[in-house]
């Protein structure tokens, strides 16, 4: 049985919480939110979906409690990513800014479609769209689908949306010679980022290092 720390008790929280319930071999041991904890156990790990503010103190208590951090924060400053990564010298870290298998593979389509579509023929422009109350802009998996373009100099430009309660639209559109090919995800729940983050934690690794879902899922 794995035992689960939750960090961060919003909207995603609750839904971690919901998804561990209903899944073999996993328990919620522990609920930490900002004003504090409201059940205590003895974790095994740690699941962090928070705000850029609470975020350093999830990576406390992760190395307090010497248990693996599976972060799915946005939003991260430079300073915050390099704690993560001196963190994971001494227990394992695992960070994504989606842990939807969708998005997991149109990253690897975005791999293939950049190397096949030549920046000088084909002009490529994403627009992500998200509820009115996501403080990240552009969100954290635009970025990471930038980055697997080939970085802001492969695009033409990137625009984000916010309003209502979407869960998550995320649209790469490459423009050619009178063609256009798109490729889109579209969440329609947030409940597939907690199924995605709980299967994570359920194969962490034990073995401190810097793990991307690569390492999990690849």
């Amino acid at each position: 049985m794995l035992n689960i720390a939750i960090y961060g008790y919003g909207r995603m929280g609750h839904e971690i919480e919901n998804v561990i319930e209903g899944t073999d071999g996993a328990n919620v041991v522990s609920l930490i939110d900002i004003s504090g904890e409201e059940r205590t156990g003895t974790p095994d790990i740690l699941v962090e979906f928070a705000t850029a503010d609470s975020h350093d103190g999830a990576l406390e208590y992760a190395l307090a409690n010497n248990i693996p951090l599976v972060c799915g924060t946005t939003g991260l400053s430079e300073e915050q990513m390099r704690a993560m990564h001196e963190a994971a010298e001494k227990i394992p870290v695992l960070y994504s800014s989606n842990y939807s298998y969708g998005i997991y593979s149109v990253r690897k389509l975005l791999v293939l479609a950049a190397k096949l579509l030549d920046r000088e023929d084909w002009d490529a422009e994403v627009v992500e769209a998200h509820h009115k109350k996501k403080l990240d802009a552009p969100s954290g998996t635009a970025k990471t689908l930038i980055e697997e373009l080939g970085g802001m100099d492969r695009i033409s430009g990137v625009h984000a949306l916010r309003g209502g309660t979407e869960a998550g639209r995320h649209t790469v559109t490459f423009f050619g010679d009178n063609e256009q090919i798109t490729i889109e995800h579209h969440a329609q729940s947030r409940r597939i980022f907690a199924v995605g983050a709980v299967k994570a934690a359920l194969r962490m690794s034990r073995t401190p290092g810097f793990y991307s879902l690569d390492d999990i899922l690849g």
